[in-house]
């Protein structure tokens, strides 16, 4: 039995070495595989990837959107984020954030995960010194607060 066992490993490890001698390098020798190369290599192919399911060809640089206050949904919530709700009171005029208050950075923020931390904050199942501000508002409110928020930058 312990014959059948070790030939069994023995074949094994012949098959991983054969296999091993077609293994293909990714990268060239010279390329310093450091985190902003790699970010890199992920955005390109990230790129790619976005213009095969587009049908396109060439990779374009996506346009990032801005705040556009003639935007009357922009300029409302606009509105509510700096005067309503002030919003900007605990999390600054670009959504920077305050450490000194324990308020997060929220500028630029993905608008579902903002969505759904105003819910748990107002319905309470989030506890926080300042769920009351984040209470009264309607869902339209807080989807166009969210896209707001979302297209703010800090400098």
């Amino acid at each position: 039995m312990t014959r059948i066992i070790l030939f069994t490993l023995f074949l094994c490890l012949c098959t991983f070495f054969l296999n091993l001698s077609d293994y293909k390098k990714v990268h060239d020798d010279k390329v310093v595989l450091n985190r902003s190369h790699l970010l890199k290599t992920i955005d390109d192919h990230k790129k790619e990837a976005a213009a095969k399911l587009a049908g396109n060809t060439k990779t374009e640089e996506k346009k990032e959107e801005g705040l556009d206050m003639n935007d009357p949904v922009i300029a409302a919530s606009h509105a509510l984020y700096t005067e309503g709700k002030n919003c900007m009171g605990c999390h600054g005029p670009q959504g920077e954030g305050n450490e000194s208050e324990k308020s997060p950075l929220i500028a630029g923020q993905h608008s579902w995960y903002i969505v759904d931390h105003i819910n748990q904050l107002a319905s309470g199942s989030r506890p926080s010194t300042v769920a009351d501000a984040h209470k009264g508002l309607e869902d339209k409110e807080i989807k166009d607060l969210a896209k707001y928020i979302s297209l703010l930058r800090v400098e």
